[in-house]
């Protein structure tokens, strides 16, 4: 997928999960889902979009993301702390920060040259090569990840 497909991708994927976390009804907003409610997949969303953004920049100037020297095993340490941070928000408000993050994550995605959007800098994690196409594909996978366990509680 190019740039615009992957952005687009993103866009739709991100509207289709806020549309399917607004539309639980309270109780299921807050029961568990896998290790987390829909108000903490919600939080993970929000803070992980905001961290890929400026990760890109990074990676751009052959950095490994910041984040991946905080995230503990598996970013445990990381998602808790969106978790906690985002507790009280009440679910308009996360929604609306979670549509405001992913459109400053499609801003930032939009903003790379064209050129430096598959373009290895030399950046590793885990042994892969990480670019900023990379970086958005998987933040685009986890939120299918997370819609399919929203799926699950709803259907079940």
């Amino acid at each position: 997928m190019n740039q615009k497909e992957s952005i687009a991708k993103y866009e739709i994927t991100l509207k289709r999960v806020s549309d399917r976390i607004a539309a639980l009804d309270d109780t299921m907003y807050d029961a568990p889902i896998g290790s987390w409610s829909a108000r903490g997949i919600l939080a993970h969303f929000v803070g992980w979009n905001d961290y890929i953004a400026r990760g890109c920049e990074e990676v751009q100037q052959g950095q490994e993301p910041f984040y991946e020297a905080i995230a503990g095993e598996n970013c445990c340490d990381v998602n808790a702390a969106f978790v906690e941070q985002f507790a009280a928000t009440p679910r308009d408000e996360l929604l609306g920060e979670l549509r405001a993050s992913g459109k400053r994550l499609m801003d930032r995605i939009a903003s790379v040259p064209t050129e430096n959007y598959t373009k290895d800098f030399g950046v590793r994690y885990e042994g892969e090569i990480v670019t900023i196409s990379s970086m958005l594909d998987e933040t685009t996978e986890d939120y299918e990840h997370h819609e399919k366990q929203i799926l699950a509680v709803v259907e079940a």
